[in-house]
C-alpha cells in the first residue's frame, strides 16, 4: 500500500513538475472535456510557471472563438491546501474574440445567472496587451487591460481595473456579488488626453435599478473650460439622466435625458441655458444668450428643436434651430 502511495506521488510530482508531463495532463484534460480547444508551443510546468504560444476555444463551427496569444500563467499551487486559487500573474500579448457568422432568430433577454465558487480566488496581476472583438461593423480594440481583484463565495472585489482605448483610459475599483439581488458599488476615473478631459463617476444600487452620479471637467486651450456634475438612475435596459448642470462660457446648462438601448437604441435630451456668453469661444461675439430645446435619436433618427435668445454684439438675437432627418 505504502509502494502504491509512493508511485502515486512520484508520478504526480513528474508530471507536474516537467514540461512533458504538465502537456500531457492539459492535453488530457482538454480530451476529457470535449471541448474545441488547441493549445500550442506549451512552455514551462503546472507546478509553478506555464505558457502557451497560442490557445484557441471555439464554440462551434460557425460560433464565437476565442484566441490568445502568449498566455503565461504563474500560480502558488500550494495555497490549495487553504482552498484558495492563488494566481500571480495571468497575462496574454493579444486576445482576439470572434463573433462567428451564427445569427439568433429569437432575442432572449440577458439574464445574470447566480453562482458562488468553492474556492476563494486571489489573482494578483491580470495584463492583456490588446483585446480585439471583432464584429460585422468596426471592431473594438482596447490596448491595455490591467486587473487585480479577489473573489470569495459569490462576492467579487475589484482591488484596480486599468483600461486603455486610444488616448481614452478608464481607472476604477468596485464590488459585485453573483447572488440576488446582484448588489454592486463602483467607483471610475475617465481621462481623455486630446481634450485633457476627467470624469469621475460613482454608481451603487442593485443590478436591475442602481444609482449614478458624477462630475467631469474639460480644461483645453482651444475650448472654453467646461466643469459639469450629473445623477440618474440606471438598469439593464435604460440609463435615466435625471438632472446634469454645466458650468461653461460664464453661465450655466441645465437638462435631462434618457437612453435605451434594450430592442434599440433610443435617446432623449431636453436643456435649458441662460448668461451664455460666445466671446469664449470667438472674440468679435461678446453677448448674454439664453438656450432652450430637446433633442430626439431613435432607429437613426433625430429630431431637434433649439431656441437661443438674448444680445449679441449689443444686438437682440432670436434664433430657431430645427432638424428632422
Amino acid at each position: 500500500m505504502l509502494s502504491l502511495l509512493g508511485l502515486t506521488l512520484i508520478a504526480f510530482f513528474w508530471l507536474t513538475n516537467t514540461t512533458a508531463g504538465s502537456r500531457w495532463i492539459i492535453q488530457e484534460t482538454i480530451k476529457a472535456s470535449g471541448q474545441d480547444i488547441t493549445v500550442a508551443g506549451i512552455e514551462g510546468t503546472l507546478a509553478r510557471k506555464i505558457s502557451s504560444n497560442r490557445l484557441t476555444y471555439r464554440a462551434g463551427p460557425d460560433a464565437v472563438s476565442v484566441t490568445l496569444d502568449n498566455l503565461k500563467l504563474e500560480w502558488n499551487a500550494l495555497a490549495l491546501l487553504k482552498k484558495t486559487l492563488h494566481i500571480k500573474t495571468l497575462s496574454a500579448e493579444r486576445i482576439v474574440v470572434s463573433p462567428g457568422q451564427q445569427e439568433s432568430k429569437t432575442e432572449k433577454a440577458f439574464s445574470l445567472p447566480e453562482f458562488s465558487l468553492p474556492l476563494s480566488v486571489q489573482l494578483d496581476s491580470l495584463v492583456v496587451g490588446q483585446l480585439l472583438i471583432e464584429g460585422n461593423k468596426t471592431p473594438l480594440q482596447i490596448d491595455d487591460i490591467q486587473l487585480a481583484a479577489n473573489m470569495q463565495g459569490a462576492d467579487l472585489i475589484v482591488k484596480h481595473l486599468h483600461l486603455q482605448q486610444a488616448d481614452v483610459s478608464a481607472d476604477g475599483t468596485g464590488r459585485f456579488s453573483f447572488a440576488r439581488p446582484f448588489l454592486l458599488q463602483t467607483d471610475l476615473q475617465l481621462f481623455q488626453k486630446n481634450l485633457n478631459a476627467s470624469s469621475t463617476i460613482h454608481i451603487k444600487g442593485e443590478l436591475e435599478r442602481y444609482q449614478i452620479r458624477g462630475t467631469a471637467q474639460i480644461q483645453n486651450k482651444k475650448y472654453p473650460v467646461v466643469n459639469a456634475r450629473f445623477s440618474g438612475l440606471g438598469s439593464l435596459t435604460e440609463l435615466e439622466l435625471q438632472a446634469f448642470k454645466l458650468l461653461t462660457l460664464n453661465g450655466q446648462i441645465e437638462g435631462s435625458g434618457k437612453l435605451q438601448w434594450q430592442d434599440n437604441l433610443q435617446a432623449s435630451l431636453s436643456v435649458t441655458g441662460k448668461n451664455l456668453d460666445p466671446v469664449l469661444i470667438n472674440n468679435d461675439m461678446p453677448g448674454n444668450l439664453a438656450l432652450q430645446g430637446a433633442l430626439t435619436w431613435q432607429k437613426k433618427h433625430f429630431n431637434t428643436d433649439f431656441n437661443i435668445t438674448g444680445q449679441l454684439r449689443d444686438y437682440p438675437l432670436r434664433l430657431q434651430i430645427k432638424a428632422d432627418g
